[in-house]
């Protein structure tokens, strides 16, 4: 099995090695700022939102990010577990809403689904997507799941079932997945990475095979997988 295998669910922002939570401050004048008119233009309560100037967007800590997936139900349900309100808005736009008031406003790009809103909330709703589909599945291979809880908002997921295999999976700020597991074979570790990584609509970025891995073709890192 693989020492690292980082599964990155949302989409990369100027050619980084990963994807990134985007102040609305640092996206003003860039090509990214025209995605995000994009997706929250036509909302009218949002539309303060880029017509602020840099420091009312950096005081009210706005931010961006887009995931893959298209899948507004399943992002909906992961809110629900994050204690965030949906209401599905005439554009076919989802508005998230937290306990405190803060928003997220969830748009279709033709690449996936375009986040803005306040940055706490933000990114409770990437990393709450992300532990639900690792949960689920985890779950759907007769995993027993133990989950804690950072307070910088990661969460470590651990998975282990009766043939003494071991998966940990830790989630950070960005919904990104870092997978490390114990007792798999050669290509029975491919697979697992694969269902794991479309589970999660992601594409693996990094994948190290430990000394114990033998035989087969790796999964190579830019490895796009669909569900």
């Amino acid at each position: 099995m693989s020492n690292t295998v980082t599964i990155e669910p949302a989409v990369r922002v100027g050619g980084g090695s990963s994807a990134a939570v985007i102040p609305l401050a640092l996206a003003v004048g860039t090509v990214l700022w025209v995605a995000v008119r994009a997706a929250v233009g036509t909302e009218e309560e949002c539309r303060p939102w880029i017509e602020g100037g840099r420091e009312e967007l950096r005081r009210q800590r706005l931010a961006t990010l887009e995931l893959h997936t298209a899948d507004l139900s399943r992002l909906v349900n992961a809110g629900s577990e994050a204690r965030l309100s949906a209401i599905q808005l005439p554009t076919g736009s989802v508005r998230f809403s937290a306990p405190t008031g803060e928003r997220v406003l969830a748009a279709r790009t033709a690449t996936g689904l375009r986040l803005v809103g306040e940055e706490g909330t933000l990114r409770s709703l990437v990393v709450a997507n992300s532990v639900a589909r690792t949960r689920d599945f985890l779950a759907s291979r007769g995993f027993q799941i133990d989950i804690a809880r950072g307070r910088a908002g990661e969460v470590t997921l651990v998975g282990r079932n009766p043939d003494a295999r071991t998966v940990t999976v830790g989630v950070a700020s960005t919904g990104q997945a870092a997978v490390d597991s114990a007792g798999f074979k050669g290509r029975e570790c491919e697979g697992f990475v694969r269902d794991l990584s479309t589970a999660l609509e992601g594409t693996v970025t990094q994948f190290c095979p430990k000394p114990e891995y033998y035989g087969g073709a790796a999964v190579t890192a830019g490895q796009r997988q669909r569900v």
